[in-house]
């Protein structure tokens, strides 16, 4: 019998980073294509469907920065709802949840007009209340993990605030972080 037990590990999986250009912030690099930029109030955008790899995490931290227009200010307590939905396609129109594409670009549901039905069919949103700051970037990091589902996922970000977000998307973006436990 024997005394000790080797586990080996596929490949420490990789960030995901939904944004529309090179990014500002130091240290974070897009891989994949959404536009964030000038989302207006009461509207929805969708971002390309990023592959997770063969071996996935099998949770992911979710980060968000968002920025609004400067004038007027946002008005305390909007909400921003943030939701992934998975597939077990690679390619972008094919087998993805609640009518989301797999392209960067609005998002109208299964139809032209359904998108306030349709996102129900997503598992529950990660919310974040935005606060009254101009056009201060606001960045979070959800406290809990998003459980991988299916090897590829497409977020969805609805901007329930007042106010479009900034004209210029180079401080926004989503992220999922992998979460690697390791063992020796």
């Amino acid at each position: 019998m024997p005394s000790q037990f080797l586990l080996e590990t596929a490949p420490t999986p990789s960030e995901v980073v939904w944004a529309h250009t090179t990014l500002a912030v130091t240290g974070i690099t897009r891989t994949h294509q959404m536009n964030l930029t000038s989302l207006a109030a009461s509207a929805y955008i969708q971002g390309a469907k990023a592959d997770l790899s063969a071996n996935p995490a099998s949770e992911y931290d979710v980060e968000v920065a968002l920025k609004w227009i400067s004038t007027p200010v946002v008005t305390a307590g909007g909400l921003v709802y943030v939701y992934f939905g998975f597939s077990g396609h690679a390619t972008a129109g094919t087998l993805n949840p609640a009518g989301l594409s797999g392209a960067d670009g609005a998002y109208v549901g299964y139809t032209s007009d359904d998108a306030d039905d349709a996102q129900f069919h997503l598992p529950p949103p990660y919310l974040f209340r935005a606060v009254a700051r101009g056009a201060t970037v606001q960045r979070i990091r959800f406290a809990t993990p998003l459980l991988t589902q299916a090897r590829h996922v497409s977020p969805l970000v609805r901007n329930e605030t007042s106010q479009a977000l900034f004209g210029d998307g180079v401080d926004m973006y989503v992220r999922l972080v992998p979460h690697v436990i390791e063992s020796q």
